[in-house]
């Protein structure tokens, strides 16, 4: 289904379905990031639309002026975050603690202006951050 939309270019159709759709496209991004590189762009733009129209209370901060902004162990961090690995793997693959994990991953949040992990790999690709 989203290989369709995506190919027709539907947007505005789906994000009119409402807050619900927001669930949904949170679970698809989730999944295809760990199925397939095809459609995450598409679904994080999808995402990124759709917390502008229904999060009033949340704004993006405005992009960040460059990569230095980010630690290196945070740009390591981020890079791995928006392969869709756990906090956990994160860890293993940093030889790091799940808690520091957890705390850089704040701080990536914070710096980008976003709530969630699926948010913050589509943030950090549309700032060249990350490339998929």
């Amino acid at each position: 289904m989203l290989n369709v939309s995506k190919r027709a270019g539907i947007y505005n159709v789906i994000l009119d379905e409402g807050v619900a759709v927001g669930a949904l496209l949170d679970a698809s991004y989730e999944r295809e990031t760990r199925t397939s590189t095809e459609l995450v762009e598409y679904v994080g733009e999808l995402i990124e639309g759709w917390g502008s129209r229904f999060k009033s209370g949340v704004k993006l901060s405005p992009r960040l002026s460059s990569v230095d902004t980010l630690s290196s162990r945070e740009s390591d961090i981020l890079k791995l975050v928006a392969r869709g690995l756990s906090n956990k793997e994160i860890a293993r693959n940093l030889s790091i603690t799940p808690e520091t994990v957890k705390s850089h991953v704040k701080n990536i949040f914070i710096k980008l202006g976003v709530e969630k992990r699926a948010q913050a790999a589509v943030r950090a690709q549309s700032l060249g951050l990350v490339v998929h």
